[in-house]
Formats: C-alpha cells, sequence, structure tokens
C-alpha cells in the first residue's frame, strides 16, 4: 500500500522528491524521444536482428547499424496535426463578472427546460456599470500579454507534452532578477505594465506536479529544481491557506521562506492531463515502419553493387619475380593468388578451377567453377510494410481522414466517419486545454493586479476560454448543406460563415455591408423578357 500524501510532511527538497519516484514513465520518456526525432534511441528503436552482446565486433556492427537506420516520424506528423486541430485558430477568451452566466450553463438550461418542457425564467446576466469597465480592463491588458508574450506557444507545447505523455506542468513564477535587495519585485503604476512580470513556463512529471492531501483532500502543486548560484536542492510548494495562494520555497540547509498571494484559490501550477495519444501501441508500429524503411535501404545498397559468391574456383593469379641466385639472371617466376577480383571496362579475370585430388595426394582433374548471386528483394516488399504501419499509426490516432482524403475510391461516407472520429478525438483535447486557458489568464490577471497594488479589484472576474476545433477543410458537400439550411431558415448567416472557415463573422457582415450591390439595368433586358408583376 503507497504511503499517504501529506502536504504537512514535505518540510524538505528531499521528501518532496519521493513524490516523484517513477512518476514519469519509461514509456513517456520513449515517446518524447521519438517526437525529438531520436528513433534509434540507443539501440532501443531498433527491432531487427541484433548481434549478441560480448561478441567480438560488437561495437562495429551496432555502429553500422545506427549509420544505416532510416526513419520517418510518423509521430511527430499525427503529435502535430492534433494539436493544430485544438491550437491552430485563435481560441476565444475574455473576462466576465463572476455573476455572469456562462454560455454553457444558459444553453444546458435551456436544454433541460425544453426536455422537461418547464417554463424557463429569463436570467439576466448582471453586469453592472463597475464590473463592465473592470473586465474591459483586464480584456485590454491581456491582450497585450497575450500577444507579446505569446502563452499560446506556450500553450500548444503543454499540449504537445499532454499528448506524448499524458500529463504536463504548468507553472507561473516572479523572475528573481526583477526582485529588489530586500527580495521584492517593485509595485508598477498599472495593470497594464504588471501583466509583463509573470512568467509561464512547462514542466515534465518528473520534476513538477499537482497532488491531493491525504488529509484536507486539498491539492497541492511541487516544483524540483537546484539552485544555480550554489547547486542545492530546491523545491517549490504552493498550496491555498485561508483563501491566499502560499508559494513555499524549500531548500537543504536553510529557513523556509514563505511569499502569500491574492489569487482567488488559483495555484500557480496547473497540470493538464490528456490520454496519452502516442500509446505504446504507436510506438511499436513506428519501429516496424522504421525497420521497413532501413531494410529497403539496405536493399537499395545490395541492388546497386550485386554481391556474388565464386564457387570451386581458385582465386585469381599473377606472375612475380622472385630473387633466386640459381636461377638464371638471378630471378625466378612464380604464380601467385591475388584475392583480387577485377571488375569494371577493360577487366579480364581468369579463372581456373579447383585441383580435384585422390587420396594419394595425386592431380585427378578440375572443378567446374560457377558463380552465385542473389537478386534484390521486390520493393513492393518495404513500400507494402511501410504503408500497412503508416496506415496503422493513424487509425490509432484517430486521423484515418488523413489517409482517405486523397482516396478517390473512398466513398463520402467513409471520409464523414473518419472525419467525425478525429473531430472527436479533438473534442477530446479541448476540455482539458479550455481548463488550462481559464487558469492561464485568471492567474496572470490576479498575479498583475497584487503587483501593481489592486489585488482585490478583479477577484470578482473570471476568464472564459474557449478552443476553436478545426478539423480540416471544409468539404463542397458542407458548404452546399450549410447554403442550403440558410435558404431554408434553418441556420442564421453567420452561423454558415463560422462553420465555413470563417473566424471574425462581424468583420465579414461588415465588409459585406459596404461593398456595392448588383443592380438590374432595365435598358439592357433581353426581348422577350418580362419583368415580374
Amino acid at each position: 500500500m503507497a504511503d499517504p500524501i501529506l502536504l504537512s510532511k514535505i518540510t524538505s527538497p528531499e521528501q518532496a522528491s519521493r513524490l516523484f519516484q517513477s512518476r514519469r514513465s519509461v514509456n513517456a520518456v520513449a515517446a518524447d524521444k521519438f517526437y525529438q526525432g531520436d528513433h534509434f534511441q540507443d539501440f532501443d528503436g531498433w527491432i531487427g536482428a541484433k548481434p549478441p552482446q560480448g561478441t567480438p565486433g560488437y561495437n562495429e556492427t551496432v555502429l553500422q547499424i545506427e549509420r544505416g537506420f532510416v526513419s520517418e516520424n510518423v509521430i511527430k506528423e499525427v503529435t502535430d496535426r492534433h494539436g493544430s486541430g485544438v491550437l491552430g485558430r485563435e481560441p476565444l477568451w475574455g473576462f466576465l463578472p463572476s455573476e455572469a452566466i456562462t454560455p454553457s450553463v444558459e444553453q444546458r438550461r435551456k436544454l433541460f427546460s425544453k426536455l422537461f418542457k418547464l417554463v424557463r425564467t429569463t436570467v439576466q446576466r448582471v453586469t453592472g456599470g463597475s464590473q463592465d469597465n473592470l473586465a474591459q480592463e483586464a480584456d485590454d491588458a491581456l491582450t497585450i500579454w497575450w500577444n507579446n508574450r505569446k502563452p499560446r506557444n506556450v500553450l500548444k507545447e503543454a499540449l504537445r507534452i499532454a499528448l506524448v505523455e499524458e500529463r504536463v506542468i504548468l507553472r507561473f513564477f516572479l523572475p528573481k532578477g526583477l526582485r529588489n535587495s530586500n527580495g521584492e519585485i517593485v509595485l508598477r503604476k498599472d495593470l497594464t505594465s504588471a501583466v509583463d512580470i509573470p512568467r509561464l513556463e512547462v514542466l515534465t512529471a518528473d520534476i513538477a506536479g499537482i497532488f491531493v492531501d491525504d488529509d484536507t483532500l486539498q491539492q497541492f502543486g511541487v516544483y524540483l529544481y537546484k539552485r544555480r548560484s550554489d547547486d542545492k536542492k530546491v523545491a517549490e510548494v504552493t498550496f491555498v491557506q485561508d483563501g491566499l495562494t502560499v508559494l513555499q520555497v524549500l531548500v537543504d540547509g536553510e529557513a523556509p521562506q514563505t511569499f502569500p498571494f491574492e489569487l482567488g484559490g488559483r495555484l500557480l501550477m496547473h497540470e493538464l492531463v490528456r490520454q496519452a495519444l502516442i500509446s505504446p501501441q504507436v510506438m511499436s508500429n513506428q519501429r516496424a515502419l522504421n525497420l521497413a524503411l532501413t531494410m529497403m535501404m539496405r536493399n537499395v545498397n545490395l541492388a546497386g553493387s550485386l554481391e556474388r559468391t565464386i564457387l570451386n574456383a581458385e582465386p585469381p593469379k599473377k606472375i612475380t619475380k622472385v630473387r633466386d641466385k640459381s636461377a638464371p639472371g638471378g630471378y625466378r617466376e612464380e604464380l601467385i593468388e591475388t584475392n583480387k577480383y577485377w571488375e569494371g571496362p577493360g577487366a579480364t579475370v581468369a579463372l581456373a578451377g579447383l585441383l580435384i585430388r585422390n587420396d594419394k595426394g595425386e592431380i585427378i582433374g578440375r572443378a567446374n567453377p560457377n558463380i552465385s548471386f542473389r537478386d534484390p528483394v521486390p520493393i513492393d516488399t518495404f513500400t507494402g510494410t511501410r504503408d500497412q504501419f503508416y496506415a496503422s499509426i493513424l487509425g490509432q490516432c484517430q486521423q484515418r481522414h488523413a489517409l482517405i482524403s486523397g482516396d478517390a475510391m473512398a466513398s463520402g461516407k467513409s471520409r464523414s466517419e473518419a472525419r467525425g472520429e478525429y473531430r472527436g478525438s479533438l473534442w477530446e483535447s479541448k476540455d482539458p486545454v479550455d481548463d488550462t486557458g481559464r487558469w492561464m489568464l485568471e492567474t496572470e490577471l490576479r498575479l498583475s493586479a497584487q503587483l501593481c497594488g489592486r489585488s482585490r479589484e478583479f477577484l470578482s472576474l473570471r476568464a472564459d476560454f474557449n478552443a476553436t476545433v478545426e478539423d480540416g477543410p471544409i468539404d463542397p458537400e458542407d458548404r452546399q448543406e450549410n447554403r442550403a439550411d440558410v435558404q431554408a431558415g434553418l441556420m442564421s448567416k453567420e452561423t454558415a460563415m463560422s462553420r465555413n472557415g470563417i473566424e471574425d463573422t462581424d468583420a465579414e457582415v461588415e465588409r459585406i455591408s459596404q461593398e456595392p450591390q448588383p443592380t438590374i439595368d432595365l435598358t439592357k433586358q433581353p426581348q422577350g423578357d418580362r419583368l415580374p408583376a
């Protein structure tokens, strides 16, 4: 039975490090190496024939295999495609008064009321003037932060690691270089200048994590690292106590340091968890695909320089002069083996059959020489194997639509089902990404508010974050269906624009309204045409 996790027992970096035993699995590390392009992985990524360890020439054989190793990073391809489907388009975000009803809650209430035929009362949004002003100020300030600090890129990296390793941690921190001699950060004059101070980083699960205290059932975060100045182990622990977010810094041999923040119950760390897209089966298929490519290149090398075996023939010989005082002129001629089979234009090689001797050693004849060689394996064997494993990886990652998009034989239903499967996998990532986006915005706002002396003013605001799922180009059939629904009065033009890939529908409507409308010149009507009465 595992030991209980108790925040009260974490009083040193050594005790904090016990929480991370086997936290980042071997599969997670291997999957990350695949994504980064290291597919050989010190021979662990090679599933072909291996020489027995300890045999003569083992290291040289391994080196030759590594030099001839060929890989195709399909794991990176499927991971990046999934990430682009969730965060490829600009997400929608903003701040609202905490009393305001979110669109999802309002929609759920409508569906609930319709389902049970209840009379739904109209719920007015509480957006007083002061609250609106604060929300507008927060939007303006964090728009500058969003554009300058590029937190969307940080979120993309976090999603990428979660798809590969299942979990990833994001952490806000205040750079030490911005602190004064007392270790404090000087307050900024306004929110706009304060949003540039907090920094956001991505951490792997072997050095950071969110845990639940078994006594209080409250979450807390831990981050382990070594201090650069003296290489001492440091543990940063963040938790909520009496409504305040506390950052406690534990260093070996030093008294703990405690820093309080008013963040409305938010921790300085957040864990994004999503079932890993890169499973052990996907990695197994990637290894098999790499083996097929490597063997195909080996086959190409053999095809370019065929290996021949000459049977029952003496090696090529040449005549050479050997010093011999008893011979006329002081030299005699000898026939010696060269072991060199000359090839190329103009080369002539004479091979004689091996001498056949009887039991007495007497020559009784010569053998008939012959040559043996093996044709290369047809390339279809390797390309077919590669295609099979490539399709298997795409299928396991719910991206079969990428495989059949150019298949003229695939039916429209097959394409639609494959696209729907891909869309469903993107929505599995959308929920944790939206949660992480809300944590990023609210924590950044409340940290910045404290850094300009306005801690409590913005606690009444909450962030709304909505990642825009994009499952690929809109099919012509889908566009036609959207147009038909608009004409039938079943869909608004703005909704149809959004489904057809237009992000800023308001701007598009404005542009359309400003375009000159076509007019009918009655003087140019063709003869026989009549205008409707």
